[in-house]
């Protein structure tokens, strides 16, 4: 494991000049930080995508490039000082999706849960 000694960016900007490490599972997560940062029109040159979220936080860990993620999963590997927090920009909003088989039956305890999932996601 390597622990992360000297941060080469000062801004969002300098991102560009850095590997960008994206998930195929939180698409559209780095475009949504660019745009908060007021970076979105920054291009890094190269990128690095892997299938699931934890293979890419792995990636970054190793030295792989940068990255993103929410600070309630990094909070370990933040406090054991194997990951930085050099640009303190939140973006807030990932997207999730509540997926259900056409033909599975429709219970009122399904319904209920359905509601309650939308009044949390709108809350």
């Amino acid at each position: 494991m390597r622990k992360i000694t000297k941060w080469l960016t000062n801004t969002p900007a300098d991102l560009a000049t850095h590997v960008v490490v994206l998930s195929s599972t939180r698409s559209g997560e780095w475009e949504r930080w660019m745009k908060q940062a007021g970076v979105g029109e920054v291009r890094p040159e190269h990128f690095q995508r892997f299938e699931h979220n934890y293979i890419s936080l792995q990636a970054i860990i190793d030295g792989v490039g940068v990255g993103i993620g929410g600070i309630q999963m990094l909070g370990h590997d933040l406090q054991g000082n194997r990951l930085v927090t050099p640009l303190a920009i939140e973006a807030k909003g990932s997207r999730y999706v509540a997926l259900i088989a056409p033909d599975v039956d429709k219970s009122s305890s399904l319904n209920r849960f359905v509601a309650w999932l939308e009044r949390e996601a709108s809350a």
